[in-house]
């Protein structure tokens, strides 16, 4: 299991092609606040605010495949999509270039 920062020199708060996720990865972001998105190993993909205590957003997926078989991905055409066992689990259906804002 991989888990931890997804980081160069810094926290880093984006997800840029082609990025692949496991179950057991996060990114965590914690400039103003500390937000996590991870993969678990039953297929669900889950936005989390550590700062709040809350459960943003999640996939609601489940998956009954291997740990290796589960993989989110950000797409070259920016589409995030979450595969299990190499069928289409859940897909954001986002274009290259767009910006996804969450008004709170």
């Amino acid at each position: 299991m991989i888990s931890g920062r997804l980081s160069s020199a810094r926290s880093r708060s984006n997800m840029t092609s082609p990025n692949v996720f496991f179950p057991g990865m996060r990114l965590v972001q914690t400039t103003f606040y500390d937000f996590t998105l991870s993969v678990s190993e039953g297929g669900n993909v889950a936005l989390k605010d550590w700062s709040h205590g809350q459960d943003l957003w999640s996939t609601r997926t489940s998956c009954d495949a291997a740990p290796k078989e589960i993989q989110l991905k950000m797409q070259e055409d920016g589409n995030l999509v979450l595969y299990c066992d190499g069928a289409v689990a859940f897909a954001t259906g986002t274009a290259a270039g767009f910006l996804l804002r969450t008004l709170m």
